[in-house]
């Protein structure tokens, strides 16, 4: 697999384990109601809504985190 199918794959699972149930961590330059899961140096920024999680962004966190707005 390469590297780039690894970090794909990385990416996914990550997001298939978000869960309504449990809520990852804020960040200062989303909304009160966005939240982030990390994967490597990926930022997953997701939000709960009608009971389902919706992924909004996926953000490389090697760039300046300016921006990362939502």
């Amino acid at each position: 697999m390469s590297g780039a199918n690894s970090v794909i794959n990385g990416i996914k699972k990550t997001g298939d384990a978000l869960s309504i149930d449990v809520l990852y961590q804020t960040e200062e330059n989303l909304k009160s109601n966005q939240y982030r899961a990390v994967y490597k140096h990926f930022k997953i920024i997701y939000k709960i809504k009608d009971n389902r999680v919706l992924i909004l962004q996926i953000f490389d966190s090697r760039q300046t985190p300016d921006k990362l707005k939502s």
